[in-house]
């Protein structure tokens, strides 16, 4: 598990597993109608624990879904390098009344980690 530090202004009721949270690149627009309830960071905890983008990503979905979060909007993300074997990423953790965006990734795997090799998005 990565390390975690989440500061939430607003919360609201955690979602259902089965509720669809998405996730917003770097380039992605923020929806207009998005509601910020918090931002959160994850860090690296040591050598020996998992945290692929993948899991980078799920556990980000779950902090969310904690919040009442239906949107993941991706502010920096550090690459592996030297100093870690994790993906450490900072979001936006967001909340949309209306209809998602459809042009954002609702499954992490659609997400290129490698979009961009210069080491940071």
């Amino acid at each position: 598990m990565p390390k975690v530090s989440t500061t939430i202004q607003q919360q609201y009721p955690t979602l259902d597993y089965l509720d669809e949270v998405i996730v917003l690149d770097l380039l992605d627009a923020t929806p207009s109608s998005a509601m910020y309830l918090g931002k959160s960071a994850f860090g690296d905890q040591g050598f020996g624990v998992p945290c692929t983008w993948d899991i980078t990503l799920e556990k980000a979905i779950l902090e969310a879904r904690k919040y009442g979060g239906n949107v993941v909007k991706i502010t920096k993300h550090i690459f592996p390098d030297i100093w870690s074997t994790c993906h450490r990423i900072h979001f936006d953790i967001l909340r949309v009344e209306s209809e998602l965006p459809t042009h954002a990734k609702a499954m992490s795997g659609l997400l290129n980690p490698y979009a961009q090799p210069n080491g940071s998005r």
